[in-house]
């Protein structure tokens, strides 16, 4: 009798559940839908697919309602109809009745645990995964529309005239780049083509846009950008973030920070600052010992060869003394190399070409210094010349030119693999007389201190979400439990009543988890307080159970 009494609650809380959870499941996921659909404009036939990706998002949020919602109606129309009296006069315990409600209270929590740790993440991937794939059309689209790119970039404008998605091309394009609403960049073409980077070495996809017949102004200078290639990054809906990582990926990230993109992106970032230190100090040295410097440029299979003849090199940071990193913006531009003028008040540079002992060109210049560009493999230099005297071997009589330029100058391969070699542990440790880094400057070690600090708040972050996950399934069970033990209390009211007085321990919990996690990953010396805040709310309304259910036996 027992057994066929059970099965019976249990349907009953089973229909309930799956038909709450359906209805909020489909209105909130609707609702989801406005974003891409504004911001990305997805294709309508894409839609559904999305809509399958983004619901386990919603079914995190909606199914612990689900679940108090079935029970407070559940037992609340057992002990309106006085079943629960009957059933109480036939020997069966409160405590038997119960054990549906403690059945599916079980079964949500570990649903919702489910969803927070593995299942949740893979489908967020999966939708990016979406994105990606129909990338180009979704520029195009966005394009089409608004005659720009929308919201899809932070700092990026890009306006074109005509698209033609069959030939990958945009026509009339006006390219802007800005950096905390201070334009940088501004460039036209007549035409862009597109092309979608796999990437490969662990990089991630990224979107290529070659300009053809393109002018610009960059940092107030005006540009020749023909044939020119700048890349962005692929639409995302969702960032790169702690919250959307699975268990596993968890636990790799928390031994292997680097594997944390934001973090990886950094220990690159110190490791291109190492090197341009580096390689400026060698050419000081160079330069200060013997008075000049050789230097070998463009291919790589048969380089030509630079001397110079200069009183040193002195490094240019940024226009920031100390470290100051945004996680939206690089921070700022490359630093450069000033190539400090000899006794004569000038810098001297001949150019030998490949296998040849005489130079064929020679420059005398008022400044110069030195850029490394990154974009190459391995990384090469640029050295620019200010007010040139360019003389050809060919004729003696000397060109006078506003700048000139010499690309692809070859680093020193030991000085690229001490760099490559810093580790993320080389930087959170104090540096010793053999790591490159051991005579670094203010910014360097800036960058190594907020190195450190991120660290720490990712070990923060990353404990705060576990925590977080955790609780969220342990709050799905003592609400459902405390959904049951409402209906019966209020099983004299409108049972919609009950239903609302339960959203008050609600409200408790989320506030306590999410306010918890928030003081847990931002006060990293007080994450013991947050996490005892992220639990209070679930150990006072399992209290509440407590005393809810001690009175209702003594019934």
């Amino acid at each position: 009798m027992i057994f066929t009494l059970h099965r019976y609650i249990f349907k009953d809380l089973i229909k309930t559940f799956l038909l709450a959870t359906l209805v909020l499941s489909l209105v909130l996921s609707l609702g989801a839908m406005l974003r891409p659909l504004r911001d990305f404009s997805i294709d309508p036939l894409r839609v559904p697919e999305l809509l399958l990706y983004t619901l386990p998002v919603t079914l995190t949020m909606v199914i612990p309602v689900g679940a108090l919602l079935a029970t407070t109606l559940a037992y609340g129309k057992l002990a309106f109809f006085n079943e629960i009296t009957a059933c109480r006069a036939s020997g069966i315990s409160m405590r038997a009745l119960l054990y549906p409600a403690l059945t599916l209270a079980l079964l949500v929590g570990v649903i919702t645990l489910l969803l927070g740790f593995h299942v949740l993440p893979d489908f967020i991937q999966r939708s990016e995964s979406l994105i990606e794939d129909d990338a180009e059309a979704i520029i195009y689209r966005n394009i089409e529309k608004r005659g720009n790119l929308g919201n899809l970039y932070k700092g990026l404008m890009v306006h074109a005239d005509r698209t033609d998605p069959a030939r990958h091309l945009l026509s009339g394009v006006v390219f802007i780049r800005k950096d905390r609403d201070e334009i940088k960049e501004i460039a036209t073409a007549e035409h862009v083509f597109l092309n979608i980077e796999s990437g490969g070495d662990g990089q991630e996809p990224r979107i290529a846009l070659r300009l053809i017949n393109a002018r610009g102004i960059r940092e107030g200078q005006g540009i020749n950008l023909d044939d020119y290639t700048t890349y962005i990054q692929m639409p995302r809906m969702y960032q790169d973030e702690i919250k959307f990582k699975e268990l596993g990926a968890l636990k790799e990230i928390r031994q292997d920070m680097t594997r944390f993109k934001p973090i990886r992106i950094l220990v690159k970032r110190y490791r291109q600052q190492v090197l341009t230190e580096m390689f400026y100090d060698w050419i000081d040295r160079q330069l200060t010992s013997a008075g000049t410097l050789k230097l070998l440029a463009g291919d790589p299979e048969n380089p030509d060869q630079i001397v110079i003849k200069s009183g040193g090199c002195q490094i240019r940071q940024t226009n920031k003394k100390s470290f100051d990193y945004n996680k939206e913006d690089p921070p700022g531009r490359p630093a450069l190399g000033d190539l400090v003028v000899s006794d004569d008040q000038s810098i001297r540079m001949a150019w030998y070409p490949a296998g040849e002992s005489k130079p064929s060109r020679y420059y005398k210049a008022s400044g110069a210094n030195l850029r490394i560009e990154w974009g190459t493999k391995p990384p090469t230099a640029i050295l620019r010349m200010d007010k040139v005297e360019k003389t050809v071997k060919s004729d003696t009589r000397p060109v006078r030119e506003e700048f000139d330029f010499v690309y692809r100058i070859q680093i020193p391969g030991e000085l690229l693999q001490k760099a490559e070699l810093i580790s993320l542990n080389d930087i959170v440790t104090s540096p010793t007389e053999e790591t490159p880094q051991a005579h670094m400057s203010g910014f360097l070690s800036g960058m190594g201190q907020f190195i450190l600090k991120e660290c720490r708040k990712l070990g923060a972050e990353i404990t705060a979400e576990l925590h977080s996950r955790l609780a969220f399934g342990v709050c799905c069970v003592v609400l459902t439990l405390m959904g049951a033990g409402l209906g019966m209390v209020f099983r004299s009211s409108h049972l919609l009543t009950a239903f609302g007085i339960s959203f008050i321990p609600t409200a408790l919990c989320l506030i306590t988890i999410f306010t918890g996690k928030h003081l847990a990953e931002q006060n990293i010396d007080k994450m013991g307080f947050g996490l005892a805040f992220l639990w209070a709310g679930i150990v006072i309304v399992t209290a509440i159970d407590s005393l809810l259910y001690r009175k209702l036996t003594r019934i």
